[in-house]
Formats: C-alpha cells, sequence, structure tokens
C-alpha cells in the first residue's frame, strides 16, 4: 500500500502532525507571496500615476508614504549605475537650489551618462527641450527631486515660499485681481506676483539652514556653507551662497585627497601609467572633469596593452608558421582538408594556423587602430578572413601570410611603459601637459 503524507503510524500522531504543519506552513508562505506581488503590483500602479501626473508634490507624498517606492523608480527609470542616478540628483539640486541654467546642468548629466557607459537618449531630449524652455526644466527637476531624492525636495519646498491659491478669482472695479484665499477662505486682492512678502518677516526663519543641504559633507565643508547661507539672508541667495561656498570648499577638499583617490581608483596601474593618470586628472578645471579625464587615458592605457599583446602573440604565431618546413604537408586541395597528423610537427603547425586564425579577428584588428594605417588595417581584416585557409596552395598560402606577418609588425604598438622606458622618465617623476606638442612629458 502507497504511503502517503496523511497516513498515521501505530500509537504516533507526529508523523501526522508534521505533514499538517508543513502544509500549513507551505500554504502560509504561499499566501505571504502572493500578498507581497499584490502590494508591489499596487506600489508599481500608484507610482506610476503618481508619476503621470507630473505632479512632483504628489510624488514627494507618495515616496515619503511607500518607502520601497525610491528603489523601485530608480529600477523603472533604468541608471547605468549609482553615480547617473546621483548625477541626475545632482543636476536638479543646481537647477532648484542653485540657479544653474537648466539645459546647461542637464547636458553636463547627459555628459556624466555617456562616460558611465549609459544610454543617454532619454537625458538628451529633457536637455534639449530644457534650453528651449527653461520652466520645463524646472518641473522636470522637481519631478526628479521629488522621485530620487524626497529629502533634498523637501529642504527645497522648505526655502521656496508658496504663493497662496485662489478661487473664484474677478477683476475688481480699479483693475485689480481679486479671489478667494483658499488657506483663509477670504476674498482679497491678489498681490502683484501671487505673494505679499510686506507683513511677514521670514528673516529669521529664511536664516535656519536646511538640515538636509549639509547632511553628508564634512564639518569644515558644512560649517563654512552654513555661515554662507546665514550671511546671504537665508531662501534662495542663501543657497546659492551656500553652493558657491560648498562647490569650492569640496573642490578643495578632493584636490588635497586626488593622489590617494586615483590610487584607490587604479589600484594596478604602473608607476609609468599612474603618472599619467595623475598628470590628466590635474590637468582638468574640476575635480570631476579631471576624474573623467583620468578615467579616458586608463581605457587607452588598457587598449593599448591589449593591442600589444595582440600583437606580440599573433606576430609569433605568423613567423612561426612561415619558418615552418611543413606548410606544404598541411595544406593544399587534399591536405588542407585534413587534420589528423601523425607528425607532431604537422600537428603543432595545424594548432599554430588555427590559433592565428582564432586572434585575427576584425576586434582585435580594430586594436591597432592608431599604430597601423586605415589601409593596413582594413588589409589585414581581409586577410584574415581567408588569407589562412588550408585549402589553398602552398606559395598562396604563404603569401598570405607573410603579407599579414609584415602588415601587422610594421609599427611597433607602444604601451606607456614603452614609452616612459624610451624617453628615460625616472621612476615617480612627474608629467606635465605639453600643450605645444600635444604630449605628456617630464616637469622640468
Amino acid at each position: 500500500m502507497a504511503v502517503t503524507n496523511f497516513d498515521v503510524q501505530p500509537f504516533s500522531v507526529l508523523p501526522g502532525l508534521n505533514a499538517i504543519n508543513q502544509g500549513a506552513g507551505a500554504m502560509h508562505t504561499r499566501q505571504q507571496e502572493e500578498k507581497s506581488l499584490v502590494e508591489r503590483k499596487m506600489m508599481s500602479q500608484g507610482l506610476a500615476n503618481a508619476i503621470q501626473s507630473q505632479d512632483p508634490d504628489a510624488v514627494f507624498q507618495f515616496v515619503a508614504n511607500n518607502p520601497g517606492s525610491m528603489e523601485m523608480a530608480s529600477k523603472m527609470t533604468g541608471f547605468a549605475n549609482e553615480a547617473t542616478k546621483n548625477s541626475m540628483v545632482n543636476a536638479a539640486r543646481s537647477i532648484l537650489m542653485g540657479g544653474a541654467d537648466p539645459g546647461e546642468a542637464m547636458f553636463d548629466h547627459v555628459s556624466t551618462v555617456m562616460n558611465e557607459g549609459g544610454d543617454p537618449t532619454q537625458s538628451e531630449i529633457v536637455a534639449r527641450e530644457s534650453i528651449q524652455n527653461p520652466e520645463y526644466g524646472r518641473k522636470q527637476a522637481e519631478m526628479a527631486l521629488a522621485l530620487y531624492d524626497p529629502e533634498g525636495y523637501k529642504a527645497y519646498k522648505e526655502t521656496v515660499p508658496q504663493a497662496p491659491e485662489y478661487t473664484n478669482v474677478t477683476e475688481t472695479a480699479d483693475g485689480q485681481m481679486a479671489g478667494i484665499n483658499k488657506a483663509t477662505g477670504q476674498f482679497e486682492v491678489i498681490p502683484s506676483g501671487g505673494i505679499d512678502f510686506s507683513d511677514e518677516d521670514t528673516t529669521e526663519a529664511s536664516a535656519v539652514i536646511p538640515q538636509a543641504l549639509v547632511e553628508g559633507l564634512s564639518e569644515q565643508v558644512a560649517a563654512k556653507g552654513s555661515a554662507a547661507f546665514e550671511s546671504a539672508g537665508g531662501g534662495k541667495d542663501g543657497i546659492e551662497a551656500f553652493l558657491k561656498v560648498v562647490d569650492k570648499a569640496t573642490e578643495q577638499e578632493q584636490k588635497v585627497l586626488m593622489p590617494k583617490l586615483l590610487k584607490d581608483s587604479f589600484p594596478n596601474a604602473s608607476e609609468a601609467e599612474f603618472r599619467e593618470i595623475e598628470a590628466a586628472a590635474t590637468s582638468g578645471k574640476t575635480v570631476e572633469s579631471g576624474l573623467n579625464s583620468a578615467r579616458k587615458v586608463r581605457s587607452e592605457q588598457r587598449r593599448l596593452k591589449k593591442a600589444k599583446g595582440f600583437q606580440d602573440r599573433a606576430v609569433q604565431l605568423l613567423d612561426r608558421i612561415l619558418a615552418s618546413d611543413q606548410v606544404g604537408d598541411v595544406t593544399g586541395a587534399v591536405e588542407g582538408r585534413v587534420d589528423f597528423r601523425l607528425s607532431d610537427a604537422e600537428a603543432e603547425l595545424i594548432a599554430d594556423i588555427d590559433e592565428a586564425q582564432n586572434i585575427l579577428t576584425a576586434d582585435n584588428m580594430d586594436l591597432m587602430t592608431g599604430v597601423l594605417s586605415e589601409s593596413d588595417i582594413k588589409l589585414l581584416k581581409n586577410l584574415s578572413s581567408g588569407g589562412l585557409n588550408r585549402v589553398r596552395s602552398q606559395k598562396k598560402f604563404r603569401q598570405d601570410v607573410k603579407q599579414m606577418r609584415d602588415r601587422l609588425s610594421s609599427q611597433a604598438v607602444l604601451t606607456t611603459d614603452d614609452r616612459a622606458a624610451a624617453s628615460g622618465t625616472k621612476p615617480n617623476q612627474r608629467l606635465i601637459f605639453n600643450p605645444e606638442t600635444g604630449q605628456l612629458e617630464p616637469a622640468r
């Protein structure tokens, strides 16, 4: 008789209880999973509705009431990494609290997205529209801040006086506009600009810096920024003064820490490579632009290393193929179709030919850009597609292999270390950029 989970052994109720408990536990787990799925769907729909409303206050309220929605929004947006998300937040802050031009700030964000390997298409659309319509750019900045930095949005709203809302607006006999103030319920003349500051003393309140602005700053930078905010009387002027001081102080701090930052960022760079990286970083007008330059230099260094490895190995294989006296035994209409060999020399030769075919790819040929001419690279790509085909005659095979070897070795790839050794640069010697030659040269 088959035993099921509901069979109870004689004189013991434990197996039955265990089965019931396990079944109840599985049911509870499924219920929890279904509940979680429903909650996520509801949160996703609510988030989408808030975003579609284009009301940053509604977005802020939703994110504040649903802590998990901010991470959900980041995934929906598809940021390349945390750096691109932070760039978006920083752009929004500079637009709303720093007086930055919306179009320029968004194009700075586009540059960061491109440098981080992300897709800048949507950001470029917003940036171009912001150039034409700055108010649109400000609205998008409010949406971004409310969505990805609710605390920053709250701080921004605290510093911006809110205009009263009026209903039943009508024109008075003397040509002024009047309506019912929704906050007070009183019918009153609407002040020019929508807000009347004449009877309101905001000096003391506006001079208190929002805590969210100084979070994450060092004690020294926060103190300098707070003093600038208070000296300017708070409000928009205070924020502009705060950002100027903080940007300058932070920039100075980062420049002091630049060598350590570079060491941590590029730990595998040789001494010569690091000197190039450091020279690029310190030549930038800002720390961020300097780091972007350093990353580009490091990317080029790695490309040249890879190109040198490819060139050395490919030339070595082609030299060995040309030097072999077994080429006639492994090429031709008949011999070229046979892979099985009793001779070790023939087997080794075929292995070299196969490896050469595998590494002489179009992508590897592109690594030689800047070393070989475009015409040489194009010829090598054409030759590599069929030049190592063993079915060809021995004469044609050798001719193509020799042409590939000669073209590929016509100019040696020089890495940063190679150039440093050739120029006699000493260890730890500082390099500077020479604008006349366009080269990095040892400082004199």
